[in-house]
């Protein structure tokens, strides 16, 4: 070696081991074509844990490399002194005895006459680059795996090129074939798109492509091969920017949602379907709320409430009072008593009374209901109430008018002390099946559907011999074998000296009610008119993301809306105007914000929107957004109607941390955004600064 070489590489051998780099310099000279190592750089102790002495022994270096890669080492040597250059790695044995990933980079130096004097060598610890790709590749497969196993098709947008990348799924999902079309332009992605989806998913596109704009998440139809439409789930977004702050590229994922969408459109139907069958089923089905506050009112209410109580179901959902002043005087407190006490002990609330209709005078109507009670204190009953005015002068003139016997909606059935079945009435044999001339003579217990244990008929028939009277549902068998749901009520007749002569059961088929009553419990988180969230699912969700957000440091925010001047729409166009214009409210709100995000609908023509981010300030463009498209006009009885909004704004965690109290500061700055003059939008955190 020259002395201006080695001096040089001692220098730079010295700066390594003062650096801790993990570069080791060597050099080697040539004994009968395989190259020897004569020196090593200093850091080869720190590094390796060997000296200097050990590792310069000839042959030992070899003899470190990991066996599976000592015929690469023997391949190098050979390409080395035909190339003159070359990098290669392999498996290296330290002093602790482990193994690890060496890059070798080696030159050769020739002579004047081309002959090989010596080779210079690099060689460096590279087993965390090894490490950090295998870990890689272990990513990339198991994004592999999951891929194959969801079914979703990758797909990855160079914005520059307009050139689309898509996986084998997106392929197999629409029926093309690679070779057709090895990348999708932008051009032909538009071709396959259905006409009905593409203006509005390139406007979301490009929302997404902004700097602060939202990811895409949608939904739309792409073309088959098979000539049909398919529904696709379409999410991504920009992965990344030029130099310049334009977004260069995309990733995302298709997934078939067909299948869901089929299930959507039959649930429509079947919800149509129900909205159908509550019109013809007598009595109304509802759902009925009691706040903690004393509160109350009909979030639903079927058609029927109009020959219930004379009023509409938006007058009892905007306060029950409405309802309840149609009961007659003399059994108000009775029914509110029982709906209390219902309430208390979560029991079954059951109570017939009187309404006073104009134009029908005094009425007799059943209700039923069973209470539930919400994380939020709301009490929520699920029932329905039906008028049983005939029912009742049934009861009364049985005795003396057997033409109200034969008349009445209810079934009827008569029997002797023993229970033998002496009559029957019409109504009886229409719901059973049963003849008169089949079963007059037999006992109730051909009826029996087997749902009830013995115990329940013992205290049926202990009540009737008590009191006289038993009231209660019943699940019973028709002839034909299939089973319905009775709601009976049992009277003891008595004789002249006060011992029971007969038993008269009146019964009505309510299995349609119990399943619409079962309906409506799935119901009862949402606002009947929007579909939106109602204030029981709004404060779970909150409750909720309150506890994430103390989890994850991330900010939300409560952003309470109220219309202004919201009642002369009302009033001029009608109560079927203002609900229309309640839902496009509604649609808007849904529209502008995310899917995580929620809005809800919690009375009149108020609504709560639930934001989660992870920075402050963040949502100012899109209340921005909000108030501008809430003004946008809408088309009500030919006419351009505009309504503003008034916003309050609370933040967690800056302003609350308490779900009530974030609810009740955002109210308070709506209030103060109403009263400075209507469509602002102002902060609680500005109500505290004035203050």
């Amino acid at each position: 070696m020259q002395n201006t070489d080695k001096s040089h590489l001692t220098e730079h051998s010295s700066r390594l081991t003062q650096s801790a780099n993990a570069t080791v310099l060597y050099t080697m000279y040539v004994d009968e074509k395989e190259p020897v190592a004569d020196w090593v750089s200093e850091n080869i102790k720190d590094i390796t844990g060997y000296n200097e002495q050990t590792v310069l022994k000839k042959g030992w270096w070899s003899e470190q490399i990991h066996p599976d890669d000592r015929q690469v080492e023997s391949q190098a040597n050979e390409a080395l002194l035909t190339q003159g250059y070359l990098i290669y790695e392999y498996r290296w044995k330290f002093a602790d005895g482990t193994y690890h990933w060496i890059r070798d980079e080696m030159r050769i130096i020739q002579d004047e006459n081309s002959k090989t004097t010596r080779v210079y060598g690099v060689w460096r610890d590279i087993t965390s680059e090894m490490e950090a790709q295998q870990k890689l590749e272990e990513q990339e497969e198991r994004l592999r795996f999951t891929l194959q196993a969801t079914g979703d098709g990758l797909w990855d947008w160079n914005i520059k090129t307009n050139e689309i990348y898509w996986s084998a799924t997106n392929y197999d999902m629409l029926g093309m074939k690679r070779s057709e079309f090895p990348f999708i332009s932008y051009s032909k992605w538009q071709s396959i798109v259905h006409p009905d989806d593409l203006k509005r998913t390139e406007a979301l596109i490009r929302e997404a492509l902004k700097i602060d704009g939202d990811k895409l998440d949608t939904e739309f139809r792409f073309y088959h091969a098979d000539d049909y439409w398919l529904w696709i789930a379409c999410r991504g977004q920009v992965v990344e920017w030029d130099e310049d702050g334009n977004p260069a590229r995309m990733l995302g994922l298709h997934t078939d949602i067909s299948e869901r969408k089929e299930w959507e459109y039959a649930l429509k139907e079947r919800e149509k379907l129900l909205n159908q069958i509550t019109k013809q089923v007598p009595g109304m089905l509802y759902q009925f709320v009691k706040e903690p506050d004393g509160h109350m009112y009909f979030p639903f209410s079927s058609a029927h409430i109009k020959d219930i109580y004379g009023v509409s179901p938006e007058q009892a959902r905007e306060d029950a009072w409405n309802a309840a002043a149609q009961i007659h005087p003399d059994d108000l407190d009775t029914v509110l008593n029982t709906i209390d006490l219902s309430g208390k002990q979560l029991t079954l609330w059951r109570q017939e009374y009187r309404v006073l209709l104009p134009g029908k005078g005094e009425r007799w109507v059943r209700g039923e209901a069973r209470p539930e009670k919400q994380t939020s204190g709301n009490l929520v009953w699920h029932g329905y109430i039906m008028d049983i005015t005939d029912e009742k002068e049934a009861e009364k003139d049985l005795k003396v008018a057997s033409s109200v016997f034969k008349n009445t909606h209810d079934g009827i059935m008569v029997t002797s002390v023993d229970g033998t079945i002496i009559e029957i009435n019409p109504t009886f044999t229409r719901i059973t099946g049963y003849s008169r001339d089949e079963i007059i003579g037999q006992q109730p217990s051909i009826l029996s559907s087997g749902k009830h244990e013995k115990a329940f008929y013992t205290d049926m028939w202990q009540s009737l011999l008590h009191d006289g009277l038993w009231q209660g549902e019943v699940w019973n068998r028709r002839k034909n074998g299939s089973i319905y749901c009775e709601r009976k009520t049992i009277s003891a007749v008595y004789d002249d000296l006060g011992n029971i002569e007969q038993f008269v059961g009146i019964f009505s088929d309510v299995t349609l009610l119990k399943q619409q009553q079962e309906r409506l419990e799935q119901l009862a988180h949402y606002d009947p008119l929007t579909n939106l969230p109602n204030r029981t699912l709004l404060n779970d969700r909150l409750y909720m993301a309150v506890e994430a957000a103390k989890r994850s440091g991330n900010t939300l925010t409560l952003v309470y809306v109220d219309l202004d001047d919201f009642k002369p729409v009302n009033d001029t166009y009608g109560h079927a105007a203002g609900d229309y214009l309640l839902e496009v409210v509604a649609k808007r709100l849904s529209t502008s914000v995310r899917k995580s995000d929620t809005v809800a609908r919690i009375g009149g023509d108020e609504f709560i929107v639930l934001l989660n981010h992870e920075s402050d300030n963040a949502y100012h463009p899109l209340i921005e957004r909000l108030q501008k498209y809430l003004q946008q006009p809408v088309n009500i009885q030919g006419n351009k109607v505009r309504v503003s909004s008034s916003i309050g704004m609370a933040n967690f965690p800056d302003d609350a941390q308490d779900p009530e109290l974030l609810i009740r500061y955002a109210d308070r700055a709506m209030y103060a955004a109403k009263q400075s003059g209507k469509n602002k939008a102002i902060e609680y955190s500005e109500l505290t600064e004035d203050s």
